[in-house]
C-alpha cells in the first residue's frame, strides 16, 4: 500500500497539475475557502455543493502560502488516501479466500489506472477506498444484522457522501442486496431481522428518487454542474451498453465474468456459505445499480463513455475473481457461453467515436489504450475489439484448472501496462492544458506582482479551462465577471456588460470596477499594464491592469491571432472623441487592406507582400462627442501587425 503510494506519487509529480478542468481547481479553490473562512465559497462567491472532505484534505496544503508546494503535499496525501483501498479489500478478501487470495486481490486493487486519481485533486481518492469499506460494511451486516453493524454501514455511507453525493447510491444498493441475500440463502429471514433498516433505507431512496426525477437533484451530487449538458449524448439503453463495455475493459474481462458465473451459481443452486453469499449479493447489487445510475446521467450529461463514474465497482469484482480462483473456477457451459457473449458484444458496441478521444481522456484512463486502435477507422476498432473479447472469453472459458492462477497474473499484467499509457497520456494532456491556458508563462505571473485585490474578465476569447487554472494559481485574484453572452463557467462569475463608455455595469446598472483587473489582451484599460501573461497558440495573452479608477476600457480588439495576424478585424474605442488609431502592419499576402471608420470606407492601403505599412487613422468624431469608435480592417489575404494602438488627440 505505501509502496502503491509513493509511486502514484512520484509518477504524478511530472503531471501538470491541477489538470482536469474545472474539476481539480474547484475542489482546490473550495478547499482554501473552508479553511480560511469556514465556507464552501470560491473567492467568498457562492457555489453549489460539491464535497465536504476532498476540499478538506486538498485545500489545507493549498492555504499554506506557496501553491505549487501545497500541490505537492495534497498529491502525496491523496496518493495514500487512494492507495488504502487495500486495507478493505484485504480485510474482506480474507473472510472469503483466506489470506493469500486476499493479498493478490489487494495487490490488484491498487494496479489499475484509475489510481492515477490519486496523483490528481479528485475525489476518487477519497471516494474509491470508502465506498468499498461502505460495501465490506454492507455485507457483514448481511451475514449478522447487529445494530453496531447497521449503524457503522449508515456511517460510511454518511462519510462517502460528504465526498462524493454518488455514495447515495448504497441506500438502493442496501434494499436489493438483501432481497438477493435472501433469493441466494432461499429464506426470508434476513428480511425480517433487518425489516426496520429496510424501511428507513426505502423512504430515504423513494425521496431522492422523488428528486431526482423532479429534476432538483440527482445522485452525482453538483457533477451535473460540473458536466455541461450536451445534446450529443444519447438514450439510456445505448449509454447502458457503453458503459457495460466499459466495465469490461477497465476490469480486463475476466473478473466481471467469473463474478458473474458465482452470481448466476448462486441465484440457480443457493449458496451456503453467509460470507460469500453476503458478499455476492452485495457485490451484484452494487454493481448493476451503478452502472444503471451512470447511464442515466450520461444521457443528459455525457459525450464520451466515463469510466470514472464506475471505477469503484473494480475492487469488489477483483475480489470476485479471487474467490472464482479459489473455488475452482467453475464454468458450466450453459452460464458462462451467455456471459461471455455478452461481454463480447458490449465491448464491440463501444462507440469508436467516444472512446479513446482527448476530451474524454480524464474520465476513461483504462480505455485511453482504445484511442490509437480508434484512429484506424471503424472497420478496425470494431476487429480489434472483437479479437479482444474473443480471447478473453476463450481464456476464461478454456483455461485449465491448474492455470487458473494465471487468469489473476494476466489481468495484473493488463493493468500495469494500461497504467503505463495512461501516464503517457496523461502526463502529455496535462502539459497541453497549461500551454493552451498559459503558454510558456509563468503560472502565477498575476500573483508575483504583488497586487491585491484583482478582478478577473472573461471575455470569451481564452480557452474555458484558462478561468478555473488562473484563478487556482493566483490568490490575488479575488472576483471574476464575464461578460453577458459568454457562457457562464462552474466558477461564480457575475455577468457585465461593457457601456458606450467603457464601463462594466452589471445586470442592475451599476459600475463595477477594481483597484486591479486581469483581461485579454485584446482589452486595453484606462490605467497602466503592470505585467501579462503571452499568448498560445489557441488565445490571446492576457495583460495585468494598475487600474485609474473608476474602471474604463480604452479600447478592444477582435479578429487578431495570438501573433497580432488577420484577415478581417475590428477595433472599438471607448468613449471616441478626436484621435486616431496607430497601425503597423505587414502585407503578407500581398492585397489590399480597407480600412473602414464608423462604418464608411476610409481608405484602401495597398500592401505589397513583405511589405510594411505604418498610419495613422482619425476617429472622424468632433470634439464633444464621446460615443464608442469603430474601426474595421478587410483584407482577402493575411496581414500581420506590430502595432494597433489609439491615440487620443492631445487637448488645446
Amino acid at each position: 500500500m505505501l509502496l502503491s503510494a509513493a509511486v502514484r506519487f512520484a509518477v504524478a509529480r511530472t503531471f501538470d497539475v491541477p489538470w482536469i478542468a474545472p474539476d481539480e481547481m474547484i475542489y482546490g479553490l473550495v478547499g482554501q475557502s473552508l479553511w480560511e473562512s469556514g465556507t464552501l465559497t470560491v473567492r467568498d462567491a457562492a457555489v453549489p455543493y460539491y464535497s465536504l472532505l476532498t476540499p478538506a484534505l486538498v485545500g489545507l496544503p493549498l492555504t499554506l502560502g506557496d501553491v505549487a508546494r501545497g500541490v505537492a503535499i495534497a498529491q502525496a496525501l491523496q496518493a495514500l488516501a487512494m492507495s488504502l483501498v487495500a486495507v478493505p479489500v484485504y480485510l474482506w478478501g480474507a473472510r472469503l479466500v483466506g489470506t493469500r487470495w486476499a493479498l493478490a486481490a489487494a495487490v490488484l486493487a491498487i494496479l489499475p489506472p484509475a489510481l492515477w486519481y490519486g496523483g490528481l485533486l479528485m475525489t476518487e481518492a477519497l471516494f474509491y477506498p470508502l465506498v468499498v469499506a461502505a460495501l465490506l460494511a454492507l455485507a457483514r451486516t448481511l451475514e449478522q444484522p447487529t445494530l453496531e453493524r447497521q449503524g457503522l454501514f449508515l456511517l460510511l455511507v454518511s462519510v462517502a457522501a460528504a465526498v462524493r453525493l454518488q455514495a447515495l447510491l448504497l441506500l438502493p444498493v442496501l434494499l436489493v442486496a438483501v432481497g438477493l441475500d435472501a433469493w441466494f440463502g432461499r429464506s426470508a429471514r434476513i428480511v425480517q431481522r433487518v425489516a426496520p433498516l429496510l424501511v428507513l433505507v426505502g423512504l430515504s431512496t423513494a425521496g431522492l428518487l422523488v428528486l431526482y426525477a423532479s429534476g432538483r437533484s440527482d445522485l452525482l451530487g453538483a457533477y451535473g454542474e460540473l458536466a455541461q449538458t450536451t445534446p450529443a449524448s444519447t438514450g439510456v439503453l445505448a449509454q447502458l451498453s457503453w458503459h457495460s463495455g466499459a466495465v469490461v475493459v477497465m476490469t480486463m474481462g475476466l473478473p466481471l465474468l467469473a463474478t458473474a458465473t458465482l452470481a448466476i451459481l448462486a441465484a440457480a443452486h443457493g449458496e451456503q456459505n453467509p460470507s460469500v453469499r453476503a458478499f455476492l449479493a452485495v457485490t451484484t447489487a452494487y454493481v448493476v445499480l451503478l452502472v444503471g445510475q451512470v447511464s442515466a446521467f450520461a444521457v443528459d450529461y455525457l459525450d464520451h463513455v466515463s469510466e470514472r463514474y464506475v471505477v469503484t465497482a473494480l475492487p469488489p469484482l477483483l475480489l470476485g475473481l479471487c474467490l472464482w480462483i479459489a473455488r475452482g473456477g467453475p464454468r458450466p457451459l450453459a452460464v458462462v457461453l451467455p456471459l461471455t457473449f455478452a461481454a463480447t458484444a458490449a465491448l464491440v458496441a463501444l462507440p469508436r467515436s467516444r472512446v479513446g478521444s482527448v476530451f474524454g481522456a480524464h474520465d476513461a484512463l483504462t480505455l485511453l489504450a482504445l484511442g490509437e486502435l480508434a484512429d484506424q477507422g471503424d472497420l478496425v476498432f470494431r476487429g480489434g475489439l472483437l479479437a479482444l473479447g474473443l480471447a478473453l472469453a476463450a481464456a476464461f472459458v478454456l483455461l485449465p484448472r491448474r492455470m487458473l492462477a494465471a487468469s489473476a497474473m494476466v489481468v495484473a499484467l493488463g493493468f500495469v501496462a494500461a497504467s503505463v499509457h495512461a501516464t503517457r497520456e496523461i502526463d502529455r494532456l496535462s502539459g497541453l492544458e497549461r500551454a493552451h491556458d498559459f503558454g510558456a508563462g509563468d503560472r502565477r505571473w498575476v500573483d508575483r506582482a504583488d497586487v491585491a485585490p484583482v478582478l478577473h474578465l472573461d471575455t470569451g476569447e481564452q480557452p474555458s479551462t484558462s478561468v478555473a487554472r488562473v484563478t487556482f494559481w493566483n490568490h490575488s485574484i479575488r472576483r471574476l465577471l464575464r461578460l453577458e453572452g459568454v457562457p457562464a463557467q462552474a466558477l461564480p462569475q457575475k455577468a457585465v456588460s461593457i457601456s458606450t463608455g467603457g464601463a462594466l455595469v452589471d445586470p442592475s446598472g451599476r459600475e463595477v470596477s477594481a483597484p486591479y483587473a486581469v483581461l485579454p489582451a485584446t482589452i486595453a484599460l484606462d490605467g497602466e499594464r503592470l505585467g501579462s501573461s503571452p499568448p498560445t497558440d489557441i488565445a490571446p495573452g492576457s495583460g495585468l491592469w494598475r487600474v485609474d479608477e473608476p474602471l474604463r476600457l480604452v479600447s478592444r480588439t477582435e479578429g487578431f491571432s495570438p501573433i497580432g495576424d488577420f484577415g478581417r478585424a475590428k477595433i472599438v474605442v471607448y468613449p471616441c472623441g478626436p484621435g486616431a488609431l496607430e497601425l503597423d502592419l505587414l502585407g503578407k499576402d500581398g492585397l489590399p487592406i480597407r480600412v473602414i471608420v464608423n462604418g464608411f470606407p476610409w481608405q484602401t492601403v495597398e500592401l505589397e507582400s513583405g511589405g510594411m505599412w505604418t498610419g495613422a487613422v482619425p476617429s472622424l468624431r468632433p470634439a464633444g462627442q464621446l460615443i464608442p469608435c469603430l474601426f474595421e480592417l478587410e483584407s482577402e489575404g493575411l496581414v500581420g501587425s506590430t502595432r494597433v494602438e489609439w491615440a487620443p488627440q492631445a487637448p488645446g
